[in-house]
């Protein structure tokens, strides 16, 4: 959404003419947002706006929604659409600049994001990155053929009678992303520092099943005689055709599971002295499954979310939710490619925003820095964090 789309959803808005999403998004946008130092408006500009919009709100609105306080320092808003990302900085700058200007050393080292990068590993232990291989056939594999499209995906395409147990990996290092289409016709997305290992051809007796480590969006082709299993961990999530995300990295310490659309069941499985403990539960669309990752852990949880706050990642951006330091430093961390370290232990101050991922990381921090709860130095691809 352009500058001029924003300020006319507002004049909209202040017309009575936005529908009730509309008017949530600018609503939402007011009771977030601080003082007009922060938001970079004059301060008559954003007086007038304000009181505009105050004007123009319900009365039961009113009651959820208190005048933000002239001093208050909040983060850049976080709305509940991914789309309104993008109106967010259409309200927050207007046609005004930022105040303030990065700090020197940001300038001097900038920390890019990262882009399409991943490993293929086929069957036969031949590894090719993908980040260089020139688009078209990659390889045949047991009556598969393996390509690279221009837009920069992988297709599995079944051009023989396959049959065998042969397998391939596709694993993306930090910094990495990549999308591929299974031989069903099931599309992939996976995060940075992620893995995921499936069947060559689906018709094996593994059918369809796959391992993950790390984090990947799925769109499953129905198929109601071949169920779709991811295996993360003692967890397995089994679907027949549906949209639904998986995070399950090792340096978190809790496996989540986000449906979108369709049905999915969650099964757990832990073996202890010999005997196989087994769980499981059924999802519903904007249901998220949260699973301990530590020893021991044997129990899920079931929360209602806004679904696209799970594909933030998917969708170019990151969004955060009243989330701590420490998890939003480790999202960083693996799409830039960069090492954390605290000199204070700030890891769960908490924070809400909304960035594009394809900014440097430097413009990130910077946000961070400007609610003064904390403070970063930048040296190479090491971050160090303080108050």
């Amino acid at each position: 959404m352009t500058k001029e789309q924003a300020k006319a959803l507002i004049q909209k808005y202040n017309a009575g003419q936005a529908s009730q999403q509309e008017r949530h998004l600018v609503e939402d946008w007011y009771a977030q947002f601080a003082t007009a130092a922060n938001s970079g408006l004059s301060e008559q500009d954003h007086n007038n706006l304000t009181a505009q919009i105050w004007a123009r709100m319900p009365a039961q609105s009113k009651t959820s929604h208190r005048r933000p306080p002239r001093k208050a320092i909040k983060l850049w808003t976080r709305l509940g659409l991914t789309a309104s990302i993008a109106l967010a900085a259409g309200l927050v700058y207007l046609n005004h600049k930022p105040r303030h200007s990065a700090p020197k050393q940001q300038v001097q080292n900038q920390i890019k994001p990262g882009g399409n990068k991943a490993w293929l590993t086929l069957s036969s232990g031949k590894r090719i990155a993908l980040n260089q291989a020139a688009n078209g056939t990659l390889a045949q594999e047991d009556g598969v053929q393996i390509t690279k499209t221009a837009d920069g995906q992988i297709v599995y395409t079944q051009s023989g009678q396959a049959g065998s147990k042969q397998y391939n990996t596709i694993e993306t290092p930090k910094g990495g992303t990549y999308q591929l289409r299974l031989p069903d016709g099931s599309r992939v997305w996976l995060n940075a520092a992620s893995k995921l290992t499936y069947p060559l051809a689906f018709v094996c007796p593994a059918g369809r099943k796959v391992e993950l480590s790390g984090e990947a969006y799925f769109e499953v082709a129905k198929d109601k005689k071949h169920p779709f299993k991811v295996k993360t961990g003692h967890q397995q999530v089994e679907v027949l055709g549906t949209h639904f995300n998986v995070s399950n990295y090792a340096d978190e310490q809790q496996a989540k599971t986000t449906l979108l659309e369709g049905l999915v069941r969650i099964r757990l499985s832990m073996e202890t002295a010999g005997f196989i403990a087994e769980k499981s539960t059924l999802l519903q669309p904007g249901e998220q499954a949260v699973v301990g990752t530590l020893p021991g852990a044997f129990d899920y949880n079931i929360r209602k979310v806004d679904p696209l706050e799970s594909i933030d990642w998917k969708n170019g951006q990151f969004a955060f939710s009243n989330e701590s330091l420490g998890s939003i430093m480790r999202k960083l961390a693996r799409w830039y490619d960069i090492s954390i370290h605290y000199q204070t232990p700030l890891q769960n101050v908490k924070f809400s925003g909304a960035i594009s991922r394809f900014d440097n990381a430097n413009k990130v921090l910077d946000l961070l820095q400007t609610t003064g709860k904390v403070h970063f130095n930048i040296q190479g691809k090491n971050v160090t964090v303080s108050n």
